[in-house]
């Protein structure tokens, strides 16, 4: 059996993505049987998770419904609390009422005893200032009636202006005659009338004195009264906003509860998710890693080693180098300064640098590739570039090794393209001699176990 060093560079890169999710595996193999294990628990918890779900919609409908009987029940309770302390607060407000209304009565009934020899008098005293102010009247008509006659006496027809004028003075003193008694008859009854208006002047200030003091009292009697029905009607306001106040944080409260079921069933999807995520995240982060062409490329360079172990004792294998030249050599005019191999086979015949591929005939027909021969060949002449100084003949062969398929070569390319379990025969075939010593094998053994990843 070969000795065989280092590992795939793609396994590598395998185990190192599958760090990431804390996956730790042994072979290639253990990533479909990972794979469905995840698949599996998917399924298991996506019906955990639905189970999870249906429990909570019936949890929050059962919290929804206890709460709205409880809200009916608290409410009715409520109602019935504040009708009765409002009717109660009613009946006082109501007592209140009556009894502002019976002393207010009573009061009136006091003051028109107590005013009704007042009204009596004024009764009186209005009749009398009535009849002097009919005689006063009386007078007047008569008064009148005697100037118009004074006035209208018939003129003779020799009416001269001599004449006019003794007419008109003995009229003028007619009159003033006439005015003067007029006056000394109504003086009497002018006097009288004053002094009856004063005297009824007297009588309503004294009532309406009399009536502002009662008012005055009754009012100060009755304030507190007042201020009881106005706190009471203050008292039923506030029990009125306190109640619905209450009925409404209570309504709220199952709004809340309603709105956490609709919100509930709308994010039904989110809510999956979020239980799913590690399960999901795991079994996606796989899937990933199986589709990828590390994946592919581990599959096809882990099968390479375990054929290239099966070589004679006398071939050394090196997995996955990285050759670096401190100068840059140059490949068909461009610059080659590193490369990485998969695969290089040490024996007497010479360097093997194997570059393995697994791609599919899709993928190879796509050209969205970089050419394979082109990756080997570069690598190999890096490699005789390295060597050529130190070891006198060096001879590096590029191979290419694949799984499916592969593109068409061109004609003037050196690579020999072979199937994977076909790479031992052509290594090992008679095809080449013998050209290192073992001396020279060991020194090439130790330099490359120093390009080792």
């Amino acid at each position: 059996m070969a000795p065989n060093f280092g590992n795939s560079g793609c396994w590598k890169k395998i185990s190192s993505l599958l760090k990431e999710i804390d996956v730790s595996i042994d072979s290639i193999d253990q990533i479909p049987q990972l794979l469905h294990t995840y698949e599996r628990e998917d399924h298991d918890k996506r019906m955990q998770v639905e189970k999870e779900y249906h429990e909570k919609i019936i949890s929050i409908e059962d919290m929804l419904k206890k709460t709205q009987d409880t809200t009916k029940q608290i409410i009715r309770e409520k109602n019935l609390q504040a009708a009765q302390q409002i009717s109660l607060l009613d009946q006082i407000i109501q007592q209140s009422k009556l009894f502002i209304a019976e002393k207010t009565k009573n009061q009136e009934q006091q003051l028109f005893l107590l005013v009704e020899s007042l009204i009596d008098q004024l009764s009186e005293l209005n009749n009398q200032i009535d009849l002097l102010n009919n005689k006063l009247n009386e007078l007047e008509i008569i008064f009148k009636q005697q100037i118009v006659f004074l006035h209208g006496k018939q003129k003779p027809a020799w009416y001269n202006l001599i004449a006019k004028m003794k007419h008109y003075f003995l009229i003028r003193k007619q009159s003033a005659k006439l005015i003067e008694e007029y006056q000394m008859d109504i003086k009497p009854y002018q006097m009288k009338l004053l002094q009856l208006t004063n005297q009824r002047n007297a009588l309503l200030n004294d009532k309406n004195q009399l009536q502002k003091q009662h008012k005055k009292q009754l009012e100060t009697f009755l304030m507190p009264f007042y201020q009881e029905i106005d706190s009471n009607s203050l008292k039923k306001q506030k029990l009125t906003k306190e109640l619905q106040h209450d009925i409404d944080v209570l309504h709220w409260n199952i709004q809340k509860i309603q709105k956490e079921l609709t919100d509930f069933e709308q994010n039904k999807t989110l809510f999956v998710q979020e239980k799913m995520r590690n399960v999901l995240y795991k079994r996606n982060y796989l899937k990933m890693v199986r589709d990828s062409s590390d994946y592919k490329g581990a599959i096809a360079e882990l099968e390479m080693i375990e054929y290239l172990k099966r070589l004679p004792n006398n071939y050394f294998v090196f997995n996955d180098i990285t050759l670096y030249s401190y100068e840059y050599h140059y490949y068909h005019g461009k610059p080659l300064k590193s490369a990485q191999i998969d695969h290089l086979v040490l024996s007497s015949k010479g360097i093997f640098i194997i570059e393995v591929k697994y791609w599919s005939k899709k993928f190879t027909e796509s050209k969205d590739y970089q050419n394979p021969y082109e990756q080997v060949e570069r690598a190999s002449t890096l490699c005789w570039f390295l060597l050529k100084d130190d070891f006198k003949n060096i001879k590096t062969r590029a191979v290419l090794a694949y799984k499916e398929t592969i593109p068409q070569k061109d004609l003037t390319s050196c690579v020999k393209t072979l199937q994977i379990p076909y790479i031992n025969q052509y290594i090992t075939g008679n095809y080449f001699q013998d050209i290192l010593t073992k001396h020279q094998l060991n020194e090439l053994v130790n330099y490359f176990n120093g390009k080792m990843r």
